[in-house]
């Protein structure tokens, strides 16, 4: 079968998703999604010289992206507190320190358009915001250019999803070229279901953060003996910091690669970056309520976890109760020190070393994490272009066994399901390593 036609026939299944299906109706949500997913195989699995064009290509990768502009996000609802932040932003208020059950009673809510219908639409309305300062400044733009409609809002805040999307395509291809790796494996995040359905469907901000980081590791792999691609590395860095936290997590494997003295500078710089992306909006609440927020996502979110669920099924057995407020702890602590283990081991001396090294330590974090929403797998679909793995691509395919949670009016995850997904990622993942141990993945210093 011709790629041209598995793809065109793609396109009403990203329609049927998107303006026709909610989260709830699971089971016609799996089939399209199954339907997405076996193109994307087929796609991504030809030889070269069975592909269509690039040109062809990245325009169905873009045209996918661009049918779902006008959509309303129907598998999250995360996109509602954008655009309560934005709104208060837009208004000269400060998110970090405005909790939506007790502004909602003011009088000052009704003129900024942050209504009881949109506060009733709010997943989190007890929970300060956790959305860093760039991202707030694009809800607050959105909120500006369209204060009263929230159908306007949600088109101007995927149109950046849009434009960062369209740049990350482009970086991938120059990354590629760099790194000497096959310009096909650009389709893999391309053409992903998830990514496409995730970032630009349901609106997260996961794909401001991708450019940014991908434009930070471009620069310090074009050269990071020049000065100012290490400046702008850094600055890169801190401003996909300043839209999701995530990638602070690269900051120990950045400066076992770039060396103490130009690693320390990189740190240096994205620092300053982040103290001054976060200084509108300094107060003497600010680290305690934005932490407050944080330590709620590792002491008691929990969704589509692997290891954290025997966890907490070993403490149940153990002390007859969740265990999550001490077992958050624990394997946070294990990130960290897997993470400065995968640093020490990663080679100075291998470009293609340092991704690897990004995509395995980001591999481990959502791999303990408590929550493991879909979209986060996103930004390991990138970094997995740019190596020889595989299991991210899995990963991004069974995490629509999640959403099996919302199929009843009580929420309520199928742990069956999610024992599947995991069997499959986990799998593949082994057998991966195991395939390649040979090639010295993370060889040391020495």
């Amino acid at each position: 079968m011709s790629v041209r036609i598995v793809l065109l026939a793609s396109l009403p299944a990203y329609v049927g998703i998107s303006y026709f299906t909610q989260r709830s109706d699971f089971l016609q949500l799996l089939f399209l999604f199954l339907f997405l997913s076996l193109a994307y195989i087929w796609t991504i699995g030809r030889k070269e010289t069975e592909l269509p064009s690039f040109g062809f290509l990245l325009a169905m990768a873009l045209l996918f992206r661009l049918a779902l502009l006008g959509m309303g996000p129907n598998l999250s609802d995360d996109y509602y507190r954008f655009v309560w932040d934005g709104r208060l932003l837009a208004h000269g208020w400060n998110p970090y320190l405005i909790l939506p059950k007790t502004f909602i009673t003011t009088a000052q809510a009704a003129p900024m358009s942050l209504t009881p219908e949109l506060h009733a639409h709010l997943n989190s309305p007890g929970y300060y915001t956790v959305y860093p300062p760039v991202n707030q400044a694009l809800f607050a733009v959105a909120a500006w250019i369209s204060p009263h409609s929230l159908w306007g809002n949600m088109v101007i805040l995927r149109l950046f999803i849009l434009l960062a999307e369209t740049g990350t395509l482009f970086l991938l291809i120059r990354l590629a070229d760099r790194l000497a790796i096959s310009r096909r494996h650009v389709w893999w995040y391309a053409l992903n279901p998830l990514v496409i359905l995730e970032l630009t469907g349901n609106l997260h901000f996961e794909a401001v953060m991708i450019f940014f980081l991908l434009l930070a590791l471009y620069l310090l792999l074009k050269n990071p003996q020049k000065t100012y691609y290490l400046a702008g590395a850094a600055v890169c860095l801190a401003i996909a910091i300043s839209v999701k936290l995530i990638p602070l997590l690269f900051l120990p494997i950045l400066l076992r690669w770039l060396g103490w003295r130009k690693g320390i500078a990189l740190c240096f710089i994205v620092g300053i970056g982040i103290g001054l992306s976060f200084s509108p909006f300094l107060s003497p609440q600010l680290i305690e309520r934005m932490g407050s927020s944080i330590d709620l996502y590792f002491h008691t979110f929990e969704f589509n976890a692997s290891i954290y669920y025997l966890v907490r099924w070993l403490g149940f057995q153990w002390v007859g109760y969740n265990i999550i407020a001490v077992a958050g702890t624990v394997l946070s602590s294990f990130v960290l020190l897997g993470v400065i283990w995968i640093a020490w081991k990663t080679s100075a001396s291998n470009s293609g070393h340092l991704v690897i090294a990004c995509l395995f330590a980001l591999t481990l974090y959502y791999s303990l994490a408590t929550p493991g929403q879909p979209w986060y797998l996103t930004t390991l679909v990138a970094l997995s272009v740019l190596t020889p793995y595989r299991y991210p691509l899995v990963w991004s395919l069974m995490a629509v066994l999640s959403y099996s949670a919302y199929r009843a009016t009580v929420y309520q995850e199928n742990l069956l399901l999610i024992t599947l997904e995991y069997a499959f990622v986990f799998g593949t993942m082994i057998y991966e390593l195991v395939r390649k141990k040979r090639a010295l993945i993370l060889p040391t210093h020495d």
